[in-house]
């Protein structure tokens, strides 16, 4: 078994964590998210004044190919972190299922526990106020309704859940910060192209090297939160 650690709770409980490996975060990803593919690098034919031989090379930034590629990187950008952003609960969800153990309480040496209790049933003022939990089973109802109950102990869990990987973390975001994700977006109205890089020096090679979406609007948004819950863009 990968390493483990026992996690006291707010509660009356603990819980048995071990971390997500990287691979099985990709995985999931790769099986519930399809993203679209990336636009790629644009190509443009130019004459030359002299003998006008025609050459077809890379795209220089400002002209019209590239101004189309930014556009086109835009949309690609607001589509995979909107795609992202509503697959996150369920990929919190398979993550949480998977570091979680199990759970007994606190201050006994029993056998963990790794399944909800059998006359278990979510609170029926869910049903009485037609509040949707999800087809999740019922062991990720009960980590997530019992075993979770307070906000510290669900942070607790994916700081051990999803070490620090630097730039490739994977930790799966709060339900607040979702929805301040999904409020963010703009109608596809080309607005996200509009504020690139400039067309010179520094600018220019970062342009060249990857074509990051800047400023406030929405695209300089999505490119941002796009780092944070897409593994590969």
């Amino acid at each position: 078994m990968s390493t483990t650690t026992i996690l006291p709770l707010s509660n009356d409980w603990e819980a048995l964590v071990r971390p997500v490996p990287p691979h099985a975060s990709f995985k999931w990803q790769e099986t519930f998210v399809a993203t679209p593919p990336k636009p790629k690098r644009p190509m443009a034919t130019y004459t030359s004044p002299l003998d006008d031989h025609e050459e077809t090379v890379r795209a220089l930034p400002e002209s019209k190919e590239w101004k189309q590629y930014v556009v086109e990187l835009a949309e690609w950008q607001d589509k995979s972190a909107k795609l992202r952003a509503s697959t996150m609960l369920d990929e919190m969800a398979f993550s949480h299922d998977y570091a979680v153990v199990g759970w007994r309480k606190k201050g006994t040496e029993e056998e963990w526990i790794k399944d909800a209790p059998d006359d278990w049933e979510p609170d029926e003022s869910f049903d009485r106020h037609g509040v949707d939990i999800g087809g999740d089973e019922k062991r990720i109802l009960w980590i997530r309704l019992e075993l979770m109950e307070f906000q510290q102990d669900i942070e607790a869990l994916n700081a051990l859940a999803f070490p620090d990987r630097g730039d490739k973390a994977l930790t799966p975001v709060t339900d607040k910060e979702v929805r301040a994700v999904l409020s963010s977006f703009q109608s596809d109205d080309g607005s996200a192209g509009r504020s690139m890089g400039g067309d010179t020096g520094a600018g220019r090679r970062r342009q060249d090297r990857d074509v990051s979406v800047r400023g406030g609007d929405a695209g300089g948004r999505l490119a941002r939160w796009a780092r944070r819950l897409v593994q590969k863009l």
